[in-house]
Formats: C-alpha cells, sequence, structure tokens
C-alpha cells in the first residue's frame, strides 16, 4: 500500500493524463509509475484475500463478514465524504477536467458524478 504515494507522486510528472500534470514530462518517472501500476492492486488483493481467509478461520460467518464489512465500508464513505467529494469539487471549479458541466444534460451530469465517486475502484474491474 505504501507504494502508492511513490504512484501518485510519479504520475505528476509523467506523460500518462491526470488532474495534476508536470509541464516537462519525465520518462523515468512515466517508467516507474507505469512498473508500480502493473502489479500493486494484484499484489494488495493477494495480501487482503490471505488475511481475509485467516479472519475466516478464526470467527464464524456472520461474525467475520460484520468485521469485514465494518473495516471496509467505514474507511471507504469516509474517503468519500472527506477526499473524493472535495476533489470532485475542486476538479469542477479549478480545471479543465470538466470542461462541458455547462452544456450537460442532468443524465450526463449524473454519470460524471458517479464516475468520479466510483473512478478510485477501478482495480474491482480486474477481479
Amino acid at each position: 500500500m505504501l507504494l502508492g504515494i511513490p504512484f501518485h507522486v510519479s504520475l505528476i510528472y509523467s506523460a500518462h493524463h491526470w488532474v495534476v500534470n508536470s509541464t516537462p514530462e519525465s520518462l523515468p518517472l512515466s517508467l516507474f509509475n507505469d512498473f508500480i501500476h502493473a502489479f500493486r492492486m494484484q499484489v494488495f488483493f493477494v495480501i487482503s484475500g490471505y488475511f481475509s481467509c485467516m479472519l475466516y478461520q478464526r470467527y464464524p460467518l456472520k461474525k467475520w463478514l460484520n468485521v469485514r464489512l465494518t473495516r471496509l465500508l467505514i474507511p471507504m464513505a469516509t474517503a468519500m465524504v472527506l477526499i473524493t467529494l472535495p476533489q470532485f469539487w475542486f476538479i469542477l471549479h479549478h480545471t479543465t477536467g470538466i470542461s462541458d458541466w455547462a452544456q450537460s444534460d442532468p443524465w450526463q451530469k449524473a454519470n460524471i458524478c458517479v464516475w468520479y465517486l466510483v473512478s478510485h475502484l477501478w482495480f474491482l474491474l480486474t477481479l
């Protein structure tokens, strides 16, 4: 999980499009970013599955579900309120990331909002 910090810092200076990009792109940081991105979430899921299995062996099913939901849903809901919503507001008002917001109809606005709320869950598509 600690690789997430250098991953996001290198993303600023890499050649990949992100909300905040540096004008001079760095090829070494782009390669570093691609290298970390190639395996970090897969390793995270393997480690998470290992410890989840250990908890499953320790607790009965109902207690295990309660523990897992408590440990996952509370941080996820907190992060959405404290990180994702302010990030969406910042992108909307201070960048050109959502440049066609004023011309969008309500359905398009809803799709944009939902995307920004769940876009950090992209790795669930690989499961």
